[in-house]
Parts: C-alpha cells; sequence; structure tokens
C-alpha cells in the first residue's frame, strides 16, 4: 500500500486578513483604506500673530490658518477690522513665499493701500527677493453704462473654484457684495429672490472639496428680521459657517491713546466661535495702529510686556539689566523710552536689533501668549446650529 501523503498545513489567517477578504467579496476592499494608508494630516501656516496662532491651537502643533480649507471673518459691526486683519496675514504669507491673491469684490482696495500694509506688488521686485507678487482681482467697471462685471455671484464663484488651485491663500472681500444675476436684474422696488446667494454657494461647496488654497471669506453679519429675541446671521446663507474650519468674530473692545491725545489705533477682540482645531471660544486681543495696520511688531511688544521682557515704571519702559535691586537694575538698563508709543516706535526703528531678540524670546517654547476663553449664550447657538447641520446633513 502507498504511504498516505500528509495534510498540508494552512498558514493561519489573521482577522484583518478574514476582514479584509470579506469586504472584497461585498466590493468595499478599494473603497475603505486602513487608517494608517489614510493621510488627511492639516498643515497649518503662521497667521504672524503669537496671540492668534496660540487661540488656534493651545497645543502649539496647528499654529495658524490650516492649508486647503476654509475660514470666515466677520463682525456684527462696521470697521473693525476684517479686511486689515485678513491682508496682514496674506502679507505674512507672501513673506513665506507662498502665493496670495485678493478678490476686491467691494472695489475698495488701491495698490498705494496694499503697499502700504506691507504686500509686494512689483513683480521685478518679487522675484529679486524670490517671492510671489500678489496678485489683485478687482470688479471691473463699463465705461460706457457703468454696469458692473464679474460682481455676479456665478462669475465669482467659478473665478475661485479655479484660482484655489493655483494660489497658497484667497481672500475674498466680501460675501456681503455678492449678488446673483436674477437678483441684480430686478429693480429697488421688487422683492430680492430669497436664497438666491445661499443656494449657489452651497453647490460651490459641495462640487469643490478638493483645492491648494485656503480660501478666507470676509463676511458681515446682519440682525434677522422679525422673531422676539435679536439675532445675528452672516450674509451668504450658511454655507461659508458650515464649511469654515474657522470662523472669527471682530470686536473692537477699546482704544489706544496716552492720556488726553487723540487715539492712535484701537484694540479689536478676535474670537474664535468655531475651531477645528481647537477650542471654540478662545479669543485674543489685536492691535490696530493707524497708518499700519494690525501690527505685529504691536503685538509682540504688549506680549513682552505681559511676560516681563519689557517693564514700565510709571511713563518709562525698561528693558532691565542686572542688579541686586531695581534702581541698579534701571541704571544698567540696555534700553529705555518714554511713551508707550514712542517705545514701540523706538524699537521697531532705531533699536531694531532689540526688538528682534525679544521676539526670538516671545517665538520660544518658553513664553505662551495670552489667551482668554469666553462663555455665554453663544454656546447654546452653535450647538444648535451643529444638530441642525447634522439634520440637514443627514435629509
Amino acid at each position: 500500500m502507498p504511504p498516505r501523503k500528509k495534510k498540508e498545513e494552512k498558514e493561519p489567517v489573521g482577522i484583518n486578513d478574514a476582514f479584509e477578504a470579506q469586504l472584497a467579496t461585498l466590493g468595499l476592499g478599494d473603497a475603505l483604506k486602513l487608517a494608517d494608508e489614510y493621510d488627511n494630516d492639516v498643515v497649518c501656516v503662521t497667521t504672524g500673530f503669537p496671540g492668534l496662532d496660540h487661540a488656534i491651537d493651545d497645543r502649539g502643533i496647528n499654529c495658524g490658518l490650516p492649508k486647503c480649507r476654509h475660514s470666515e471673518i466677520y463682525s456684527k459691526k462696521e470697521h473693525a477690522g476684517k479686511t486689515s486683519l485678513a491682508l496682514a496675514i496674506g502679507v505674512t504669507w507672501q513673506l513665506l513665499g507662498l502665493r496670495v491673491g485678493i478678490l476686491d469684490i467691494e472695489g475698495s482696495m488701491t495698490a498705494a493701500y496694499l503697499k502700504q500694509l506691507g504686500f509686494i506688488t512689483d513683480k521685478a521686485e518679487a522675484e529679486a527677493k524670490g517671492l510671489y507678487a500678489v496678485r489683485l482681482v478687482q470688479v471691473k467697471v463699463k465705461a460706457e453704462d457703468c454696469e458692473t462685471e464679474m460682481v455676479y455671484v456665478e462669475a465669482v464663484l467659478d473665478l475661485i473654484a479655479k484660482a484655489a488651485n493655483v494660489f497658497d491663500l484667497l481672500i475674498v472681500d466680501s460675501v456681503d457684495a455678492l449678488v446673483s444675476e436674477a437678483d441684480a436684474a430686478k429693480t429697488t422696488s421688487d422683492n430680492d429672490l430669497v436664497g438666491g446667494i445661499s443656494k449657489k454657494m452651497r453647490g460651490f461647496f459641495r462640487k469643490n472639496t478638493t483645492r491648494r488654497s485656503h480660501v478666507c471669506w470676509l463676511n458681515h453679519a446682519n440682525k434677522s428680521i422679525g422673531g422676539t429675541m435679536v439675532s445675528y446671521s452672516t450674509s451668504g446663507g450658511k454655507s461659508v459657517p458650515r464649511y469654515s474650519s474657522l470662523r472669527f468674530e471682530l470686536e473692537v473692545i477699546g482704544k489706544l491713546a496716552e492720556g488726553d491725545k487723540d487715539p492712535y489705533g484701537f484694540i479689536t477682540r478676535v474670537k474664535l466661535v468655531k475651531d477645528r482645531l481647537g477650542a471654540n471660544w478662545r479669543y485674543t486681543d489685536l492691535y490696530y495702529i493707524f497708518g499700519e495696520g494690525f501690527s505685529k511688531e504691536y503685538d509682540y511688544f504688549k506680549q513682552a510686556l505681559r511676560v516681563g521682557i519689557i517693564t514700565k515704571f510709571g511713563g518709562w519702559f525698561y528693558i532691565l539689566g542686572e542688579g541686586k535691586n531695581v534702581d541698579e537694575r534701571k541704571k544698567s538698563a540696555p534700553w529705555k523710552c518714554q511713551g508707550e508709543l514712542g517705545s514701540y516706535r523706538d524699537l521697531i526703528g532705531e533699536h531694531r536689533s532689540i526688538f528682534d531678540g525679544i521676539k526670538q524670546l516671545i517665538d520660544g517654547e518658553d513664553v505662551i501668549p495670552e489667551v482668554g476663553v469666553e462663555h455665554g449664550d453663544d454656546a447654546a447657538a452653535a450647538v444648535a446650529e451643529a444638530e441642525e447641520f447634522q439634520e440637514a446633513e443627514a435629509a
């Protein structure tokens, strides 16, 4: 009798291998990836303001605006600095070698204003520094009948969809200035079409899910009509708030002035009402200097005061030297100046090297910028809005 062949031992099948085989039989093998193979990490770029970066993510992981995402900057009152803040961030991104584009739908910007803020608009100058010159798209006006072109929401959204694939940062100023072609054809006595802008913007966000750039939408918050309680909603429907990873609400909380002199600026509180990179309701205060806009240098100056790098005695500001007591440290101070505005300008001007050293200290890990947390009725409204969004998406 021939000898019996031994049965070949089968290699044990792992539970994940068995699960993958089951998925393959259902046609889901290509659709479902392992989490380790799914690369969707968020890459962030600094805003240039240490306090704002820290408010976005206090863990120090995602400090700044995320690439390939949306954000919204709005305020309930005018002249809070929405455009100035977005442009200040744009200057930072340009100087980092990134591509910045501005859609000036309101038609309020000039080349002189952009240069004043620090943008490099000249192509030859930008190339000499190895940078991309900022691009500005403005509403075109016909000379004959003065009717506007490129203002209709259909054309603007089509332009944004294309530009978002080549720019690193797009600033849209503003959603409130958009109008549909159907509404534009009506007279002032006709009623506007309900949801004319909202429907088109919702379709835009759903179709254009892949992009290179971070799109920053500037918007206005208006009082809702009707109802017993006063509420605010931003223009353009709920698409921008829902699809934005970050939403910044701006509010002027004070002025910058010395004694009885005229103000030289104002303080704006920037509150994160939506933050997918960190905690909601965190805020930081930024400083607007007339003639400069939101000053990153002034933000560093105030942070240096807070952490004790700069010390104030009366009307004088010191970087204290060495000594056994305060008087000796004052006498050996490497820098001192009188007045807050004068001290700030002295540091960024004649003593720029000292300021650069202060900036390096603040950018280090040992100095944490000041950030507040606000708790109020808006939190309940945000929860209700999130639940409404989930119900709409499920439907």
